[in-house]
């Protein structure tokens, strides 16, 4: 996506970020911009980022400010800093999470594709792309909708699902299907795509 696309996708949802707004430490950003930028220099999709966006703070389709805390924190990434830095770490992160699987097969938390994890929320995942596994180093939850044990947390079922809702299915997104491994004895395995 380019600095366009991403300012008219933010005005479709009519989300806050829609025009350019004070960070936490009073310099002024550009949503849009700082999505591209940091998407170009880690060369992760804008649409991945602005879906963890929406997943960790409804960033996309909030119409009101965020409170600072969230602000600094807006991408769950790393440590609290600015909103424009939190991008910039996201993509770093899910750069670096790509990386560890081309080198080693593995994530720096154990994710490898094709492999079941135990999810934080005690379910076990068999990550079916590299993404996915991605997704779930960066995220450790499958989501209570994807019946994890964890009523409150979304996890990476919201991801896919917004991305879903944000039309970007039509690229390789996320999809889960679940199914049992009968011969296991470690139960359900929920093979997301």
């Amino acid at each position: 996506m380019t600095v366009p696309e991403v300012r008219a996708f933010l005005q479709d949802q009519g989300s806050y970020f829609r025009v350019p707004r004070l960070d936490v430490d009073g310099s002024t950003f550009d949503l849009a911009q700082v999505v591209v930028d940091a998407g170009l220099q880690y060369d992760i999709n804008p649409q991945v980022l602005l879906t963890t966006l929406q997943k960790e703070h409804s960033g996309i389709t909030r119409t009101t400010r965020p409170t600072e805390s969230q602000l600094a924190f807006l991408m769950g990434s790393g440590t609290p800093s600015t909103a424009r830095l939190q991008f910039f770490d996201a993509a770093e992160r899910k750069r670096a999470y790509l990386t560890e699987l081309d080198t080693t097969g593995f994530t720096r938390s154990g994710w490898q594709v094709g492999v079941a994890k135990q999810t934080q929320d005690n379910i076990f995942v068999a990550p079916a792309n590299r993404a996915t596994a991605g997704q779930f180093t960066y995220t450790p939850c499958a989501g209570v909708q994807w019946g994890g044990s964890l009523s409150q947390v979304g996890g990476v079922w919201l991801f896919a699902n917004w991305w879903e809702q944000f039309g970007f299915n039509d690229r390789a997104g996320p999809e889960a299907t679940l199914g049992f491994d009968v011969d296991g004895a470690d139960g359900p395995i929920l093979t997301v795509e």
